[in-house]
């Protein structure tokens, strides 16, 4: 039931965010800011704002705007990750990165495109988002994940010498830290009741999840 909801909020998101890049002025980048927010990703940032909308019974219709610049943030800095300057990755999402498919100033430009597209879509309205668990779930996936099912390479961080929490404390105390935090944050989602049910449907899912 919630691969499904993620699935049908990413669509939304998706559908939200292509129709907004393709309503700006034509340019050579559209192509290449369309392929890298827009080429799969389970878009659970957004699921997360809206499920948290529900909670105060906001419509996700009200918050498109808000999913799609931060999901327009986080592409952006996928993009930039990837550059040979930078990972140096050529798979992302399944597929092949925005460097390896436009080239590598045309993913730059991309990228720092779709960051301004972002602060374009929120010029008016602020949202704040502690993504700390999500980033912890990735870098688990790193270590023991698999790119059949992460649709990117996997195994790099600590290779690239990364500053992760995995690194620096080692792999058992950032499990047990991100279960901490997960308890502590589903138990500040229930003084909501079932308002707060898909959003605590992702909290346990971060965690749990594969790709």
């Amino acid at each position: 039931m919630l691969k499904n909801k993620l699935k049908s909020n990413a669509k939304k998101i998706d559908l939200f965010i292509k129709s907004y890049i393709n309503s700006q002025k034509k340019s050579m980048l559209t192509t290449p800011m369309n392929y890298g927010v827009l080429s799969g990703g389970k878009k659970i940032r957004s699921s997360v704002i809206i499920a948290t909308g529900k909670l105060y019974k906001i419509k996700p219709s009200k918050l498109f705007y808000i999913c799609g610049a931060v999901e327009c943030i986080y592409s952006y800095s996928l993009i930039h990750d990837d550059l040979p300057c930078m990972d140096n990755d050529k798979l992302r999402r399944g597929k092949p990165t925005a460097h390896i498919k436009f080239g590598e100033a045309t993913a730059v430009l991309a990228g720092n495109s779709l960051l301004t597209l972002a602060f374009e879509m929120i010029s008016d309205k602020k949202f704040n988002i502690n993504s700390l668990l999500f980033q912890l779930a990735d870098d688990f996936l790193d270590i023991k994940g698999k790119s059949k099912y992460t649709g990117k390479t996997v195994h790099k961080d600590k290779k690239k010498g990364k500053s992760t929490v995995i690194n620096l404390a080692g792999y058992d105390y950032a499990y047990n830290y991100a279960i901490k935090l997960k308890k502590k944050i589903l138990r500040n989602l229930e003084k909501h009741g079932k308002n707060a049910n898909d959003l605590r449907d992702i909290v346990n899912f971060t965690l749990e999840r594969k790709y």
